[in-house]
């Protein structure tokens, strides 16, 4: 017996009434440094005196836990009183285990409950623990300071009452299937929470708590509030689809006029997130009255006429009341009804060319001033551009000085018409115009009075000049007339009467009055050539001869 007792795995000692140790095995020894005739060590004698009573009464002992040698030794016992031996002495009887690391898996894990405890309060998201029927359990400081609660009140509240009521029904069924998934966490949701301060946007990652038979117990979720940044994101796709727009409508610019086709795009992207919102547009005239243009309005009903002196329209965009003046006077004619006029001025060389109007259900926010900002700015900067393109294409058409076409302008035009002559087999006639003796009107009267006689010369060609026919300056005093569709008669007949008329003519340059001649010369085709430049050349040198013969006349 003594053997076996030595040789066991488990601790075993046998200690006297007396706290003397009687005997103690080799695992005995090592953990609790019991020594037979030895005694217990100090510490163990009141535990063991305490299981000696109660055992002495009768009463079932529970297994004692005594620390051995180390800081995480400790070993488990049974305690069993021992029947009277010999010297009629009674002892007790140790069997023991060592649960040094079962008691160390529980220090372990009360220290990380304390931990964790410790960062679901003072952590910085919004934390919660929620029951498998959607019950709060638990809620940190951060939740309840949004919420306005205490734990205390959250405590046994269902989830979803944290909601907003249109949206509860929405994430019920996405909650409770997160129990039945086999994963411990799922994708992140993003929910709206009603606060004292309004609606917030909480961005929640959850995780599922399991108990021993596997199935999910808890939820634990961990929430950041994430309302700046999904209005900054907001902001910028609201910002991002205004410029679209606005680009679009930049490159509908009309080559005539600043006239941009597609502006209910933007003007659209501007109020996309308003509930019945109409818009117009006006344009300044000469009378200095801003007109409603039918063609910019969403509101077809809108009567025609309506106008808008340019002083009653701000310098800046702003939001604007139904009144009984001025602008607020024609707010009333835009629907619907009531509500607030969002006034977009575009201006340009210190003047209001135009107004953008939008009425609606609206209220003064930043986005909505930043965004018209935004289409008040590109406006301007598009009007700029469209007029400095405008000038452009004028340069590069037409004459600086007389505002007919220009020389290149003639060529490029001749050029089509000369192969659609050609290809139907309709006639097509040109006349080249030099005044007679211009020179002298430079040397006498000046370059600026002879610059002022070719405008006056110009104006008077153009008047007589049938519609469709093209006359353009080719440089100094010299002039030629496209004519389409004309034979070399018909176009006799319209260069004799650009001469008389001109020959007719007085123009007062200087304080005087300054009567002119003009040769001129004709070519067409195809009897002349198959180009512009052959039928250039030939009316040139047609009216040079004629010039002759005019000074011999």
């Amino acid at each position: 017996i003594e053997r076996e007792l030595r040789d066991s795995p488990t601790a075993m000692a046998l200690l006297g009434e007396d706290g003397s140790v009687l005997f103690a095995n080799g695992v005995a020894r090592s953990l609790l440094g019991l020594e037979p005739g030895g005694r217990v060590p100090e510490g163990f004698g009141e535990d063991l005196l305490w299981s000696l009573e109660m055992a002495r009464g009768g009463t079932s002992v529970p297994p004692l836990e005594l620390c051995g040698r180390g800081e995480a030794s400790k070993v488990r016992f049974k305690v069993r009183l021992l029947p009277a031996s010999d010297a009629d002495r009674r002892g007790v009887l140790l069997i023991g285990e060592d649960v040094s690391a079962e008691a160390e898996m529980i220090r372990r894990v009360a220290s990380e409950r304390d931990r964790f405890e410790r960062y679901f309060q003072l952590s910085q998201t919004l934390n919660l623990i929620i029951g498998p029927h959607l019950r709060i359990k638990a809620a940190n400081e951060r939740l309840c300071e949004l919420l306005g609660a205490t734990p205390s009140e959250l405590k046994g509240k269902r989830w979803t009452e944290l909601l907003p009521p249109g949206r509860r029904g929405d994430y019920m069924e996405a909650l409770r299937s997160a129990f039945k998934t086999n994963s411990d966490s799922f994708d992140s949701l993003t929910l709206p929470l009603s606060t004292p301060r309004g609606e917030r946007l909480v961005r929640w990652k959850v995780g599922l708590i399991r108990g021993g038979d596997g199935r999910p117990v808890e939820f634990i979720a961990s929430g950041l509030d994430v309302t700046e940044e999904a209005l900054k994101q907001r902001r910028l796709e609201l910002y991002q689809r205004v410029y679209s727009g606005l680009v679009e409508a930049s490159k509908s610019v009309l080559k005539s006029d600043f006239t941009p086709l597609v502006l209910e795009r933007f003007l659209k992207g501007l109020c996309c997130d308003l509930e019945e919102v109409s818009w117009c547009g006006f344009l300044l005239r000469e009378d200095h009255r801003l007109y409603l243009r039918q063609a910019w309005s969403s509101s077809p009903t809108l009567r025609e006429g309506l106008f808008l002196y340019e002083e009653e329209i701000p310098k800046e965009h702003t939001l604007v009341e139904e009144g009984e003046e001025g602008l607020g006077r024609l707010l009333k004619e835009l629907p619907p009804p009531g509500g607030k006029a969002l006034v977009i001025p575009i201006r340009a060389e210190e003047r209001t060319i135009a107004a953008l109007i939008a009425k609606g259900r609206m209220e003064a926010s930043a986005d909505l001033m930043a965004i018209a900002g935004l289409i008040e700015e590109h406006l301007e900067l598009l009007y700029v551009k469209a007029s400095r393109e405008k000038e452009i294409r004028r340069l590069a058409t037409f004459d600086h000085l007389t505002g007919l076409l220009n020389r290149r302008s003639l060529e490029e035009m001749a050029s089509r018409k000369i192969k659609e002559a050609l290809a139907s087999g309709r006639s097509l006639s040109l006349a080249y115009f030099d005044l007679d003796g211009f020179k002298r009107v430079n040397d006498e009267l000046g370059h600026e009075a002879g610059d002022e006689i070719l405008r006056l010369v110009a104006s008077t060609l153009r008047e007589n000049c049938r519609e469709g026919d093209f006359l353009a300056r080719m440089g100094g005093d010299e002039f030629v007339l496209l004519m389409p569709g004309s034979s070399m008669n018909e176009a006799h007949k319209v260069a004799s009467r650009l001469q008389r008329a001109l020959e007719n003519a007085s123009f007062p340059v200087g304080g005087l009055n300054v009567r002119l001649s003009m040769s001129f010369g004709l070519a067409s085709l195809p009897e002349d050539g198959g180009s512009f430049e052959d039928l250039v050349a030939r009316a040139d040198l047609r009216m040079l001869r004629n010039k002759k013969r005019r000074r011999g006349a």
